[in-house]
């Protein structure tokens, strides 16, 4: 959803930091065919997201997902800091895409893994999750 800024709309800022960097490439194709989404910079060591998040200000990450299908571990520590962040986790090998966000706690929703489910999940329209998927009440962000 475009956010108006007085006369001027703005895109919803992602940041790339998922591997392998041939689906990072995609992702980073699709995104750029969307006039509400911008790709605010490329990570090619995760070591750096943190950094990248204080000064690129993204309102989405896309990183990668371990086997685990959790929350990667600085998911916790960007969400305390930027409780508006949303993060992407995509787990290629496994055909896999959760949407991860902070309310209380943090909440996750997995989402049809297609480009259009991609696309919905960093546009914020997956976000309601249930007790199965993220624990919780549904909420909207």
């Amino acid at each position: 959803m475009i956010r108006p800024v007085g006369e001027i709309a703005v895109a919803k800022r992602v940041l790339m930091a998922n591997r392998p960097r041939l689906m990072r490439d995609l992702i980073c194709g699709l995104v750029a065919q969307e006039e509400d989404l911008e790709v605010v910079g490329e990570l090619y060591d995760e070591r750096d997201l943190m950094a990248a998040v204080e000064s690129l200000a993204p309102d989405v990450v896309v990183v990668g997902l371990d086997e685990s299908n959790q929350p990667p571990a600085v998911c916790a520590a960007l969400l305390a800091k930027r409780p508006s962040l949303r993060i992407i986790g995509l787990a290629a090998e496994k055909d896999l895409g959760v949407s991860f966000w902070a309310d209380v706690q943090i909440r996750s929703r997995r989402f049809e893994n297609s480009e259009r489910g991609l696309l919905e999940a960093i546009r914020g329209s997956v976000t309601e999750s249930t007790p199965e998927e993220g624990g919780g009440s549904a909420n909207r962000n």
